[in-house]
């Protein structure tokens, strides 16, 4: 039992740990390329980073977990059959890969004209050669993540982030530079992410295939087997993935058509949802990022605990993947809600927080839904229920996009409705896929976990909001928000790690000396 959870623990870490420098990256890309850009200029970026990621997500969405389950039920039999099989899965996804970017590319004009953003085209065919290389990617970081070893996996991303940071921010003050259109330094600009992902996958296929390994080959007709398996396990993620990313898109034409139908101009539109993209999703997407871990960690221990039958080992991995998520992720969303405003006047200091400061406060349950809906939708993935994820999230979408049609395009309720429409989806999504668990009798989840970290943030956090905000006890807004928020979190630390002590996911140096 404390293997299992010692195995979840490190990887989790390990891969929280890089994720969290990939998103201090993110932070110093997004804030001077805001500056560079603007709210138009950052409006056709977002726009066309949406689209793009559809097309990311047919190609390689559901491709890492297909080959991770693979690999991690022990039908790869060595390390050398595992190698032979991924190379072979190259070639494969690599046909798969330059298919749908010449569709990308094919459709961008189109697709742009349709979200009534014709001006994000040019970036879209910026971004479009990234896709074949986030296509390979997939596959490698599915062997590493079904052979345990997270490092490489965070390493790459690592690379990607330091790649797009440089290049891009050099690339979109040579188009400054030179007086290109926003929308042309836009496409300029995304030639960073274009690169960063080949270098990325440059790293992984040299860290994967640099011992070479001839002892054992993937026959052809065990490639075949092996293969149909990872597409009847891809098809059905990548199915619950685009459905996600459909809906981006369709959330950029529901926004931008309701603002301008409610009477705002087609630039202010634009602008308008640049902030919300650009300000309050990328709060949101923090906090899930630096819980991606513990679901990657989770996926090849459910997988190997159901195929050897071993409910108890089950059980533990989830109930510790859900304990280190609502320590987490509880006064995450609380601090967003309490201190949208400052957090974002801290972090970006622009005219667009008055815009965006509104949206994180109503998109602040997402940072506990979403990453608890990850960590249930793997569990039911682990025990081959792809296609309960898949239904959860399509009745989670169809509440999104309802809420969002009937919101957004109240005068006085705008922008905002887009995030509660977010919030609501991912509620009802939460509570189908519990549902879709309850009725496999041997899965035990302590949902009620999150009860008594839900209380100690409150007693915690909320005192001094009320005390230094209500109160008006200190005026300079920066020193506000460090003395409301630097007490509780030095309070908080020790009773999460007692919590996890107690609970036998940490173990003190005493118990593994016994141990070993």
């Amino acid at each position: 039992m404390s293997g299992q959870r010692n195995a979840v623990v490190s990887g989790a870490i390990a891969m929280t740990l890089a994720i969290f420098v990939v998103k201090v990256i993110g932070v110093l890309y997004k804030i001077p390329l805001s500056y560079l850009l603007g709210d138009e200029g950052m409006g056709y970026f977002n726009a066309a980073y949406t689209v793009y990621g559809f097309f990311y997500i047919i190609s390689s969405a559901g491709v890492p977990k297909a080959v991770t389950m693979v690999i991690a039920s022990g039908n790869s039999v060595s390390e050398s059959n595992a190698q032979s099989f991924t190379k072979k899965l190259l070639i494969s996804f690599g046909f798969i890969g330059v298919a749908v970017t010449l569709i990308f590319i094919v459709l961008s004009s189109p697709i742009s004209a349709l979200i009534g953003n014709s001006k994000a085209a040019a970036t879209m065919l910026g971004i479009a050669p990234s896709i074949f290389f986030v296509a390979e990617a997939g596959v490698l970081r599915g062997y590493l993540n079904g052979e345990s070893k997270l490092l490489p996996i965070a390493v790459s991303q690592v690379i990607e982030a330091l790649s797009k940071l440089i290049l891009g921010l050099i690339f979109a003050y040579l188009g400054l530079q030179l007086g290109l259109t926003l929308s042309m330094i836009s496409a300029l600009t995304v030639l960073g992410i274009t690169l960063g992902s080949f270098f990325s996958l440059l790293y992984l296929y040299l860290t994967v295939f640099r011992k070479k390994n001839c002892v054992e080959k993937c026959t052809d007709h065990s490639y075949k087997g092996k293969f149909k398996q990872v597409i009847k396990i891809a098809i059905p993620i990548t199915l619950s993935s685009s459905i996600i990313a459909i809906s981006n898109v369709l959330d950029i034409g529901m926004i931008q058509n309701g603002l301008t139908a409610s009477g705002y101009t087609a630039g202010e539109a634009t602008a308008l949802y640049g902030s919300y993209s650009t300000l309050a999703l990328p709060m949101l997407t923090l906090i899930t990022s630096l819980l991606t871990p513990v679901t990657a960690a989770l996926l090849p221990k459910l997988v190997s605990a159901h195929n050897l039958n071993d409910t108890e080992a089950f059980n533990t991995s989830l109930n510790t993947a859900w304990k280190i998520t609502v320590l987490i992720a509880i006064p995450a969303a609380l601090i967003y809600y309490l201190y949208a405003f400052e957090l974002l006047d801290l972090l970006f200091a622009s005219s667009s927080t008055v815009n965006a400061f509104e949206c994180l406060i109503l998109l602040a349950p997402s940072a506990i839904l979403l990453p608890l809906l990850n960590i249930v939708n793997t569990a039911l993935e682990s025990k081959g229920k792809l296609f309960e994820s898949l239904i959860s999230l399509l009745f989670g979408i169809a509440v999104k996009i309802i809420v969002s049609i009937i919101l957004v395009g109240k005068s006085g309720i705008g922008i905002i409705g887009a995030a509660i429409g977010t919030s609501f989806s991912y509620l009802f999504s939460l509570c189908m896929s519990l549902i879709f668990m309850s009725s496999d009798k041997s899965v035990k989840l302590n949902v009620l976990e999150a009860l008594p970290d839900l209380v100690i943030s409150l007693i915690l956090y909320v005192p001094p909001f009320v005390l230094i905000y209500a109160v008006n006890l200190c005026s300079n807004s920066v020193l506000s928000l460090l003395l409301a928020l630097f007490l509780p979190t030095a309070i908080y630390l020790p009773i999460a790690y007692r919590s996890l002590k107690h609970k036998g996911i940490i173990l003190s140096k005493h118990h593994n000396a016994q141990k070993k």
